[in-house]
């Protein structure tokens, strides 16, 4: 028989998973494409339901944010039963992040890289109508990189990998000639 109490537990993991640095997909942390999007489109809300499996503004359920959404709807029924609980009792399950998009400030580290704040808010309510809750706060910023500097990484690794087989073959050489 699952356990009831386990549901402020399931709300807070949910939230704490989606915000952390461990929701990475693409290029950048799923916290940061969502706050490009939302600078791009206005649209400063997602509302996620777990039990419906629904995003809404459909405008920001886009790749790479929808491949970490749908995972997280997978996943949800498993976290459920691993914490103790059964899906069973809960009637409801819902996240909403937010960013304020009219304020943003230069990131400490690098002023080129503006942080807005955001809310993350999960409710889940249970068979019996009792809700559970769990919020996060803070700053986030895109870290994504530019798409014009991959060559120029690609380049440079490719260059160090010439000089790294160069190296060996030197290395090589010299130690043929005087140990052979």
């Amino acid at each position: 028989m699952g356990k009831y109490k386990v549901l402020k537990s399931i709300a807070h993991n949910l939230g704490h998973s989606f915000t952390s640095l461990m929701n990475y997909y693409g290029n950048d942390y799923v916290m940061g494409h969502l706050l490009t999007l939302a600078r791009e489109t206005g649209l400063s809300e997602l509302k996620l339901d777990f039990i419906r499996k629904t995003v809404e503004p459909e405008e920001l359920n886009v790749p790479p944010i929808s491949k970490s959404v749908n995972n997280y709807f997978e996943r949800f029924p498993s976290l459920v039963q691993k914490s103790g609980s059964n899906l069973q009792y809960i009637s409801s399950a819902k996240m909403n992040i937010s960013y304020d998009l009219n304020i943003s400030k230069p990131f400490y580290v690098n002023a080129n890289l503006r942080e807005s704040p955001y809310r993350c808010y999960v409710e889940i309510i249970d068979d019996r109508g009792k809700v559970y809750t769990a919020e996060f706060k803070g700053w986030w910023f895109p870290e994504k990189t530019p798409i014009k500097i991959l060559p120029t990484i690609r380049r440079l690794l490719l260059i160090l990998t010439v000089l790294l087989l160069a190296l060996v073959t030197l290395f090589w050489g010299i130690w043929r000639y005087f140990f052979r």
